[in-house]
């Protein structure tokens, strides 16, 4: 009986735990996103759009749907908030890092290769060909910013496997769900943001 009702309050304080985690990361999103307006909620929309295609054709040839959108979400995610609002060279590389971030992410729920280095060519491949298809269909002209965004887009596509591996470890070593993990992500990026222009205002 006492075993029953401990298990049953460590759900309880688990459940709790979540759901404060979501409501701030939630209200951090909200006031976030109303920042942005119009062009900030236009981006959102191609990074979900990128998140549904990459989910349902990997999921769909491989299997493994919860894991690849999750991961497509979580990247594609991540990649909004570190990129919306910033000082881009094209509107469309703030799209192209929409599909990287959703196509790399569908890599890590697919966790194929197995390879570790070999897992990090094939997502650093993904990542540039990603970049340069939203690039192209745009039809822009390409100079040294953008062939800039479009390198990195490799070698953050790359790093965004050993990024994921060790989410996942961290997330199998953890009792907390991994919305939670997902919050806190969230919630560290957009303290990021907002401490930037502080340090810049600081440094200058």
């Amino acid at each position: 009986m006492d075993q029953a009702l401990e298990s049953h309050s460590a759900q309880r304080q688990v459940r709790l735990s979540t759901l404060f985690w979501l409501m701030v990361a939630s209200a951090f999103l909200l006031a976030h996103a109303r920042s942005l307006g119009a062009d900030g909620l236009w981006l959102l929309g191609y990074y979900l759009l990128f998140v549904v295609l990459c989910s349902a054709l990997v999921g769909i040839v491989f299997g493994r749907w919860a894991d690849v959108a999750y991961w497509s979400a979580l990247t594609s995610l991540l990649a909004f908030l570190a990129v919306a609002g910033g000082n881009l060279p094209d509107p469309s590389i703030g799209v192209g890092w929409g599909f990287v971030g959703a196509a790399c992410g569908a890599m890590i729920g697919l966790a194929c290769p197995k390879n570790f280095l070999l897992g990090m060519l094939v997502s650093g491949t993904v990542g540039l060909v990603a970049m340069l298809v939203v690039v192209l269909c745009y039809q822009v002209k390409i100079d040294q910013l953008i062939a800039f965004d479009i390198g990195c887009s490799a070698v953050v596509g790359a790093t965004l496997r050993p990024f994921g591996d060790f989410l996942k470890w961290f997330e199998a070593k953890s009792k907390n769900p991994r919305v939670v993990l997902a919050a806190w992500l969230a919630i560290c990026v957009m303290v990021g943001n907002m401490l930037v222009p502080v340090l810049a205002g600081i440094h200058r």
